[in-house]
């Protein structure tokens, strides 16, 4: 179900990128997130990010067999090598300038950021002072799970706001299509 939601999270970021020939027109349709052309052009800035949240699952779940569980080494070693690229996607997110009626899905995506990266921290942090003797936090592994889980409610919040997004955008696209 999670992978769903990525890639149909992923795709709708790609349908979105390709329908860019109408967005420099001078008179860009409006949505009620912003000018069609404005829309598109966040998207397109911000599509990158959300690929990066995609590919750093697609490496976490390799680790899940065909049961859905892995053990605690295997994770912190995918989550080892897959925060460094979201980090730095994390942080390029927070340079970009939203358009002000997408602030809200921009801070969206940075807290689903954020919320893995910080399961991925319990998850090394913790495997690695169980390795060295060191005492680790107790509930480590419940932390990361409840940050984990909370991401993927914050994916589902995101697919939401995408889909709304998009479909005003298509509806402006089709009205104006449709217009003389």
């Amino acid at each position: 179900m999670k992978r769903l939601v990525l890639y149909a999270l992923l795709s709708l970021l790609l349908a979105c990128g390709r329908q860019q020939e109408d967005d420099v027109q001078p008179a860009s349709p409006s949505t009620p997130f912003g000018s069609v052309a404005t829309v598109l052009a966040y998207r397109e800035r911000i599509e990158p990010h959300i690929r990066a949240v995609t590919e750093a699952q697609l490496v976490v779940e390799q680790q899940l067999g065909s049961t859905g569980q892995a053990t605690a080494s295997n994770l912190a070693a995918a989550m080892h090598q897959a925060r460094p690229p979201l980090q730095a996607a994390h942080d390029e997110l927070q340079q970009i300038d939203p358009p002000a009626r997408l602030a809200s899905l921009h801070a969206n995506i940075a807290k689903l950021m954020a919320t893995r990266l910080a399961a991925y921290q319990i998850t090394i942090e913790g495997w690695e002072q169980e390795q060295t003797g060191t005492q680790a936090t107790p509930a480590w592994q419940q932390q990361a799970e409840a940050k984990l889980t909370e991401a993927n409610e914050l994916i589902a919040e995101l697919n939401e706001q995408l889909q709304a997004v998009d479909s005003a955008v298509h509806a402006a696209l089709s009205q104006q299509a449709a217009s003389p």
